[in-house]
């Protein structure tokens, strides 16, 4: 899988994601780079041209077998932010959280996190994890900078396409 933020080109192209998002009020953002939702759809392969190294792992994600992605995209929360509890619509999708920038403390602690049933779950650079947003969860950012992440939203695997499809009406 490519290594984000590892060279000058990712580095700028984080950089000009953040100025984007921050475009927009709120203190959420979602920046598609593919998918159903994204805004660049008239892209080749639906992935937008200013993130290669994205791209690159959608391509690297639609050649497993089993594997279906829908959509992925970066989020920002910005400083000092507390998402209130809230669920997704459907347990027909499974998302993974990549942490793109992830701030922390003054001494290095964790300050940005997200409680996923009751159980907390802390971002870390170049680190991933997988979860069901049917969920009940809710996310904080006590840091003073914003979180940014990848987010990846797959079909689930073990739900026949005949139940996903009649679930997500």
């Amino acid at each position: 899988m490519p290594s984000y933020g590892d060279n000058t080109e990712d580095r700028s192209c984080i950089i000009l994601l953040l100025f984007v998002l921050r475009m927009y009020p709120g203190a959420w953002r979602y920046a598609p780079v593919y998918g159903l939702h994204s805004t660049f759809q008239a892209l080749p392969n639906f992935c937008h041209e200013a993130t290669p190294e994205a791209c690159k792992l959608v391509k690297e994600l639609q050649s497993i077998r089993g594997i279906s992605l829908e959509r992925l995209g970066y989020s920002s929360i910005d400083a000092n932010v507390h998402i209130q509890p809230h669920w997704g619509p459907t347990n027909t999708r499974l998302k993974v959280h990549l942490g793109i920038i992830i701030p922390t403390t003054t001494d290095g602690s964790s300050c940005s996190s997200m409680t996923l049933a009751g159980q907390e779950m802390i971002w870390a650079e170049s680190k991933a994890f997988l979860f069901d947003d049917s969920f009940l969860h809710e996310v904080w950012n006590n840091c003073s900078a914003t979180r940014l992440i990848l987010q990846a939203v797959f079909k689930h695997p073990d739900m026949k396409d005949s139940k996903r499809d009649s679930a997500d009406l």
